[in-house]
């Protein structure tokens, strides 16, 4: 599966969820809540399009790492966060309210390994 769809799938899947358990305030109130990590992707996202457009006429495919994680490490590294959550967030209430921060987290990382990479193939190129 793709990373776009993966994290559309995710996001809807977020949103469901606190919708059902939380109900529209509590969910409206963590977006709120995380707003500067949301504001923060914007700057990100202009200069990862900027790279990508620079980088248009070339094939630079092969020179980007390819982020490999297993699913076994995934689903460990969720576990223990989710663990974690639950001790320290006050219960599974607090627990699922850190889903969406780890979701924009998540995005910010992708979207800054992305730039950097791209950075770094324009300065090889020039």
């Amino acid at each position: 599966m793709n990373n776009k769809l993966l994290f559309t799938l995710t996001l809807f899947i977020t949103l469901v969820t606190y919708i059902y358990l939380l109900g529209e305030v509590r969910t409206i109130q963590i977006i709120v809540n995380e707003m500067i990590f949301v504001l923060s992707l914007f700057p990100l996202l202009i200069i990862y399009f900027y790279y990508k457009l620079k980088l248009r006429g070339y094939d630079v495919e092969h020179l980007i790492n390819k982020r490999q994680l297993s699913f076994k490490m995934t689903v460990l590294l969720f576990l223990v966060i989710e663990v974690f959550d639950y001790f320290y967030e006050g219960g599974f209430t607090g627990m699922i309210s850190q889903w969406f921060l780890y979701w924009i987290l998540g995005l910010l990382s992708l979207l800054l390994i992305d730039t950097i990479h791209f950075y770094r193939i324009s300065k090889l190129i020039r």
